[in-house]
């Protein structure tokens, strides 16, 4: 390209969404700026990139602010620090106005009658990764609705991810979570088993009660291998026992010791989606079996091990006895041999 003087602007738009599409952070955007640079590909400057986002997102507000967010000491003891948030004001409207850009570009999908005609499906999750805690949506009237050109963010914060700072974030859209609700609007609730139990209010995977959707105890989830049956009487949760349990965890004096006798509920459900609008982490249930499987091979190929060797010990004697005759009877070959070759050379 440098012998025939050739060169190639990428505009702002372009490179934005270069960066949305691969997921690029602002170091390797840098460093791919700089190496196409080097091919006379010029990418638009971050400035310019910025004026186009704020003009395509001037219809959205957003606010950024500090807010006293809860952090652990090394201690382990709890501060309120001024950390970052950085959300969506209007929640409803860029929902709406995403909408609106799938239907024109027709992108909406109803998945074959999976999704009533006349419902819209809307997937909340959230996870934390580096040091920001990112909350998002996901419109499952689409295509590929798992996929992570169909997140949009609304919320993000600079924070640990516990109950206390999720409260903090996200107490300002549980009205209209409540409301979309009340229309055609479905939402479900998405992530892994620790964001959710923070979500629900539950003391988290290691409690007595540790299931999210059900009052089963630890020590019940064991099934009979013959029968396949358990004899556990099992409740379903709902969002009015997560509430009567907290207001009875609350009249305990909210003592965490005390936490296993009231379900493990020591908190209130942040939004008002029903538990059966949870979506199980079906990945980490499956690495939580695929990590039991692989414990019990090694332990199995350990007591194999170990019984080979008992074996092995138990034969040295004779393997010893078998060995020394075997030496002994090559010894007496060497020196017939040795005898021959002698008797040879003395003739000469």
């Amino acid at each position: 390209m440098n012998k025939l003087n050739f060169k190639i602007d990428i505009s702002p738009e372009q490179c934005l969404g270069m960066k949305a599409y691969l997921c690029l952070p602002l170091n390797k955007l840098g460093l791919m700026r700089r190496w196409m640079k080097a091919w006379r590909i010029n990418m638009s400057s971050e400035r310019k990139q910025r004026e186009v986002m704020k003009k395509d997102l001037k219809e959205v507000k957003i606010t950024a602010e500090l807010v006293p967010f809860s952090f652990l000491t090394r201690h382990s003891c709890q501060e309120i620090c001024p950390a970052p948030l950085a959300c969506v004001s209007d929640f409803a409207s860029v929902v709406f106005h995403l909408l609106e850009e799938k239907s024109r570009l027709g992108q909406l999908t109803w998945h074959d009658g999976v999704i009533p005609p006349n419902k819209i499906w809307i997937k909340l999750g959230g996870d934390k990764g580096g040091s920001t805690v990112k909350m998002s949506f996901q419109v499952v009237n689409t295509d590929k609705p798992n996929s992570v050109c169909n997140s949009c963010v609304f919320s993000l914060f600079e924070a640990p991810d516990n109950v206390v700072n999720h409260c903090i974030a996200l107490e300002q859209y549980k009205d209209i979570i409540s409301s979309l609700q009340e229309t055609q609007w479905i939402i479900f609730m998405s992530g892994d088993y620790e964001f959710l139990c923070n979500m629900y209010g539950l003391s988290g995977a290691s409690g007595r009660h540790c299931c999210l959707w059900c009052n089963i105890a630890s020590d019940q989830l064991k099934v009979d291998r013959c029968t396949g049956n358990s004899t556990s009487i099992i409740t379903q949760r709902s969002l009015s026992s997560l509430h009567q349990k907290h207001h009875e965890f609350q009249l305990n004096g909210a003592n965490m010791k005390k936490a296993k006798v009231i379900e493990n509920v020591i908190g209130k459900p942040i939004f008002d989606v029903p538990v059966t609008q949870v979506c199980p982490p079906g990945l980490h249930i499956t690495l939580g079996i695929f990590q039991r499987l692989f414990n019990l091979l090694e332990y199995e190929c350990h007591n194999l091990d170990c019984i080979i060797a008992e074996q092995c010990n138990a034969a040295t004697p004779l393997l010893t006895i078998f060995s020394q005759r075997k030496q002994l009877h090559h010894l007496k070959q060497k020196q017939l041999h040795f005898k021959e070759k002698s008797i040879r050379l003395s003739r000469f």
